[in-house]
Protein backbone atom coordinates (compact mmCIF):
# COMPACT_ATOMS: atom_id res chain seq x y z
CA UNK A 1 0.00 0.00 0.00
CA UNK A 2 2.76 2.01 0.85
CA UNK A 3 4.23 1.93 -3.25
CA UNK A 4 0.80 2.75 -3.63
CA UNK A 5 0.34 5.76 -2.08
CA UNK A 6 3.91 6.54 -2.63
CA UNK A 7 2.92 6.23 -6.59
CA UNK A 8 -0.18 8.86 -6.34
CA UNK A 9 2.18 11.03 -4.51
CA UNK A 10 4.53 11.04 -6.76
CA UNK A 11 2.04 11.46 -10.10
CA UNK A 12 0.11 14.17 -8.05
CA UNK A 13 3.24 15.89 -7.91
CA UNK A 14 4.34 15.34 -11.79
CA UNK A 15 0.69 16.34 -12.42
CA UNK A 16 1.27 19.69 -10.40
CA UNK A 17 4.23 20.12 -12.48
CA UNK A 18 2.75 19.43 -15.98
CA UNK A 19 0.03 22.56 -14.78
CA UNK A 20 2.92 24.88 -13.31
CA UNK A 21 4.49 24.43 -17.12
CA UNK A 22 1.40 24.64 -18.80
CA UNK A 23 0.77 28.25 -17.23
CA UNK A 24 4.39 29.17 -18.09
CA UNK A 25 3.97 27.95 -21.50
CA UNK A 26 0.56 30.09 -22.20
CA UNK A 27 2.02 33.05 -20.10
CA UNK A 28 5.06 32.18 -22.42
CA UNK A 29 2.84 32.16 -25.61
CA UNK A 30 1.02 35.56 -24.59
CA UNK A 31 3.64 37.63 -24.24
CA UNK A 32 5.05 36.58 -27.47
CA UNK A 33 1.48 37.06 -28.75
CA UNK A 34 1.37 40.30 -27.24
CA UNK A 35 5.12 41.46 -28.27
CA UNK A 36 4.25 40.08 -32.03
CA UNK A 37 1.05 42.90 -31.90
CA UNK A 38 3.06 45.47 -30.11
CA UNK A 39 5.44 44.77 -33.03
CA UNK A 40 3.06 44.86 -35.36
CA UNK A 41 1.23 47.96 -34.39
CA UNK A 42 5.05 49.89 -34.06
CA UNK A 43 5.47 48.78 -37.50
CA UNK A 44 1.90 50.13 -38.86
CA UNK A 45 2.68 53.61 -37.10
CA UNK A 46 6.60 53.54 -38.91
CA UNK A 47 4.38 53.01 -42.04
CA UNK A 48 2.41 56.09 -41.95
CA UNK A 49 6.23 57.67 -42.64
CA UNK A 50 7.92 56.45 -46.21
CA UNK A 51 11.17 57.99 -48.17
CA UNK A 52 11.68 57.50 -51.41
CA UNK A 53 15.18 58.81 -53.34
CA UNK A 54 16.80 57.58 -56.85
CA UNK A 55 17.69 58.60 -60.22
CA UNK A 56 15.72 60.54 -63.03
CA UNK A 57 15.96 59.65 -66.77
CA UNK A 58 13.39 61.10 -69.07
CA UNK A 59 12.43 63.15 -72.19
CA UNK A 60 11.17 66.72 -71.87
CA UNK A 61 9.16 68.45 -74.28
CA UNK A 62 9.98 72.05 -75.12
CA UNK A 63 8.85 74.75 -77.20
CA UNK A 64 9.67 78.55 -78.35
CA UNK A 65 7.15 81.14 -79.40
CA UNK A 66 8.08 84.05 -80.73
CA UNK A 67 6.21 86.94 -83.19
CA UNK A 68 8.71 86.55 -85.72
CA UNK A 69 10.72 82.84 -85.36
CA UNK A 70 8.63 80.19 -85.83
CA UNK A 71 10.04 77.19 -83.62
CA UNK A 72 8.84 74.25 -83.59
CA UNK A 73 8.22 71.69 -80.38
CA UNK A 74 11.32 69.42 -79.58
CA UNK A 75 11.94 66.49 -77.28
CA UNK A 76 15.48 66.58 -75.15
CA UNK A 77 16.80 64.24 -72.67
CA UNK A 78 16.69 65.09 -68.89
CA UNK A 79 18.53 63.84 -66.09
CA UNK A 80 19.06 64.18 -62.28
CA UNK A 81 17.64 62.80 -58.86
CA UNK A 82 14.28 63.27 -56.45
CA UNK A 83 13.54 62.61 -53.01
CA UNK A 84 10.00 62.11 -51.86
CA UNK A 85 9.00 62.10 -48.43
CA UNK A 86 5.75 60.68 -48.07
CA UNK A 87 3.90 61.62 -44.15
CA UNK A 88 0.41 59.31 -44.21
CA UNK A 89 -1.09 60.61 -47.97
CA UNK A 90 0.70 63.65 -48.30
CA UNK A 91 3.68 64.00 -50.11
CA UNK A 92 6.72 66.55 -50.36
CA UNK A 93 9.05 65.79 -53.51
CA UNK A 94 12.28 67.81 -54.16
CA UNK A 95 14.06 67.33 -57.19
CA UNK A 96 17.01 68.67 -59.37
CA UNK A 97 17.33 68.42 -63.44
CA UNK A 98 19.51 68.60 -65.93
CA UNK A 99 17.83 69.60 -69.42
CA UNK A 100 19.45 70.00 -73.22
CA UNK A 101 17.72 71.08 -75.71
CA UNK A 102 18.33 72.27 -78.86
CA UNK A 103 15.82 74.14 -81.40
CA UNK A 104 15.99 74.63 -85.50
CA UNK A 105 13.73 77.70 -86.40
CA UNK A 106 13.47 80.05 -89.54
CA UNK A 107 13.26 83.57 -89.42
CA UNK A 108 10.18 84.03 -91.60
CA UNK A 109 10.97 87.83 -92.41
CA UNK A 110 14.34 87.34 -92.88
CA UNK A 111 14.26 84.44 -94.51
CA UNK A 112 16.82 82.65 -92.59
CA UNK A 113 17.84 79.59 -90.47
CA UNK A 114 19.32 79.42 -86.98
CA UNK A 115 19.50 76.78 -84.36
CA UNK A 116 19.11 77.69 -80.35
CA UNK A 117 20.90 75.65 -78.05
CA UNK A 118 20.42 75.72 -74.50
CA UNK A 119 21.34 73.90 -71.11
CA UNK A 120 19.66 74.49 -67.76
CA UNK A 121 19.28 73.30 -64.32
CA UNK A 122 15.74 72.97 -62.85
CA UNK A 123 14.57 72.43 -59.25
CA UNK A 124 11.03 71.48 -58.28
CA UNK A 125 9.58 70.86 -55.40
CA UNK A 126 6.35 69.45 -55.64
CA UNK A 127 3.45 68.48 -52.93
CA UNK A 128 0.60 66.71 -53.94
CA UNK A 129 -1.39 63.57 -52.57
CA UNK A 130 -0.20 59.58 -52.54
CA UNK A 131 -2.26 56.86 -52.94
CA UNK A 132 -1.22 53.85 -50.06
CA UNK A 133 -1.54 50.23 -52.24
CA UNK A 134 0.64 47.08 -51.68
CA UNK A 135 1.73 46.89 -55.05
CA UNK A 136 0.76 50.18 -56.57
CA UNK A 137 0.90 53.82 -55.38
CA UNK A 138 -0.64 56.82 -57.34
CA UNK A 139 0.94 60.57 -56.87
CA UNK A 140 -0.71 63.81 -57.97
CA UNK A 141 1.40 66.70 -57.34
CA UNK A 142 1.93 69.87 -58.01
CA UNK A 143 4.64 72.64 -57.16
CA UNK A 144 6.71 75.94 -57.86
CA UNK A 145 10.00 75.47 -60.68
CA UNK A 146 13.02 77.15 -60.65
CA UNK A 147 15.10 77.05 -63.90
CA UNK A 148 18.91 77.97 -64.25
CA UNK A 149 20.27 78.66 -67.08
CA UNK A 150 23.83 77.11 -67.40
CA UNK A 151 24.54 77.90 -71.07
CA UNK A 152 22.36 79.57 -74.72
CA UNK A 153 24.22 79.87 -77.78
CA UNK A 154 22.00 80.99 -80.87
CA UNK A 155 23.67 80.33 -84.72
CA UNK A 156 22.56 81.94 -87.61
CA UNK A 157 23.90 81.71 -91.48
CA UNK A 158 27.24 80.50 -89.44
CA UNK A 159 27.72 83.01 -86.78
CA UNK A 160 27.10 82.50 -83.17
CA UNK A 161 25.01 84.87 -80.88
CA UNK A 162 24.68 84.94 -76.80
CA UNK A 163 20.74 85.82 -76.65
CA UNK A 164 19.90 87.73 -72.90
CA UNK A 165 17.40 85.08 -72.23
CA UNK A 166 17.21 84.71 -68.66
CA UNK A 167 16.77 81.90 -65.89
CA UNK A 168 12.91 81.90 -64.49
CA UNK A 169 9.99 80.52 -62.13
CA UNK A 170 6.77 78.32 -63.62
CA UNK A 171 4.78 75.85 -62.27
CA UNK A 172 5.35 71.80 -62.85
CA UNK A 173 2.65 69.36 -62.51
CA UNK A 174 3.24 65.74 -61.61
CA UNK A 175 1.44 62.74 -62.20
CA UNK A 176 3.09 59.16 -61.20
CA UNK A 177 2.88 55.81 -60.25
CA UNK A 178 4.83 53.38 -58.32
CA UNK A 179 5.25 49.84 -58.53
CA UNK A 180 7.50 48.13 -56.11
CA UNK A 181 10.63 49.80 -57.03
CA UNK A 182 9.99 51.14 -60.59
CA UNK A 183 9.00 54.94 -60.63
CA UNK A 184 7.04 56.67 -63.47
CA UNK A 185 5.96 60.06 -63.80
CA UNK A 186 4.31 62.31 -66.48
Amino acid sequence: NEDVFNVKEDMLAYESEMREQTVKDDVSYMYDGELENQLFLNTKERSKFDFTCGPLIGVQMNSLVDKLVNIEWKPGITFGVFTRFAIKNFILQPEVLYHNSVFNFIIEDLGGEGKLTRSYLSIPLLCGYQTKGKTIKMRFAAGPVCQFLISQKVKTDDVSHKPNLKSGVGIAFNIGADWNRIVLDI
